[in-house]
């Protein structure tokens, strides 16, 4: 029930609503590296990125190699923090344990882009 009002939070981006549901679940499952993703995105939702990273990498020490927590390093150590290197690890683990992940090319160009100082997505 709780990561099910957690989601439901998240899918309509009510970032502050969906945390403390997301906390109490990983509570429960401390080691489900979805919901502690999703929590992470929460963060980024909100502007706190040191927090949102904390959490992807909590995924991965739950789950090395888990995909989704890979993407969203990626995504927020690039675009956001222009963490250039600590993006194309995570990009370079990714391609390892999911090389056909959806949006993985796209991400690839968009960080890219970020590095050369174009608009994301050009």
């Amino acid at each position: 029930a709780l990561a099910g009002m957690a989601h439901m939070f998240h899918d309509i981006q009510s970032w502050d609503q969906a945390k403390p549901y997301y906390e109490r679940a990983v509570a429960i499952a401390p080691d489900d590296p979805d919901l502690i993703t999703d929590w992470g995105v929460c963060f980024v939702g909100t502007g706190d990125f040191e927090r949102a990273l904390e959490l992807f990498e909590r995924a991965q020490t739950s789950r090395p190699g888990h995909p989704q927590s890979l993407f969203n390093t990626a995504i927020v150590a690039g675009l956001y923090q222009e963490d250039f290197a600590r993006a194309e690890a995570a990009i370079a683990r990714l391609e390892e344990v999911a090389p056909g992940f959806e949006r993985l090319a796209q991400l690839k160009s968009d960080i890219e882009a970020a590095k050369s100082g174009a608009p994301a997505g050009s």
